[in-house]
């Protein structure tokens, strides 16, 4: 079985997901990064159980 993880990540001032090195678009909130990721994982036929999606910690400086 495969799993897949979709992290969710401060982009380009609002938010984004990222699946390995890819980005998305992004997006104004957090949460419509989350529904675009499993927008994201609906298109490519994944089980919703084999998705995760996660928020990354942000890094500040």
């Amino acid at each position: 079985m495969t799993y897949v993880t979709y992290e969710i990540v401060r982009h380009d001032g609002g938010w984004a997901y990222k699946l390995g090195n890819t980005l998305s678009e992004t997006y104004a909130y957090r949460e419509d990064a989350i529904e675009g990721a499993k927008s994201a994982a609906a298109r490519q036929k994944l089980d919703v159980e084999d998705v995760s999606v996660r928020e990354h910690a942000a890094r500040t400086r």
